[in-house]
């Protein structure tokens, strides 16, 4: 997991050129630091439900086709052509993502 550090923290850093910051409590921005409107959307971002914590969906994927076909030739007389030719497929798979 990538540490959080908090932003208003950032200070010199003592050791040398740069600036240091410290890492949030638990990894874990308080909820008083954040907006409401990221308070609003948070209700629509699912909770982890894999053991690394994260989010994993697996929705049904619906796969439907149609392919339709339609061919006519025809050369009456020198030997009398004629073809004629009509398809109609229609398909529908489902399967986990």
């Amino acid at each position: 997991m990538r540490p959080i550090f908090d932003p208003v923290t950032t200070r010199p850093n003592p050791s040398g050129s740069g600036v240091v910051r410290t890492q949030f409590a638990g990894n874990i921005i308080p909820r008083d630091r954040l907006s409401p409107q990221v308070l609003y959307f948070n209700k629509f971002i699912p909770l982890p439900n894999s053991p690394d914590g994260t989010f994993v969906s697996t929705p049904v994927i619906a796969d439907d086709s149609n392919q339709v076909t339609l061919r006519v030739d025809r050369e009456i007389d020198r030997s009398n052509r004629l073809f004629a030719r009509y398809s109609n497929h229609h398909n529908t798979e489902r399967s986990p993502a």
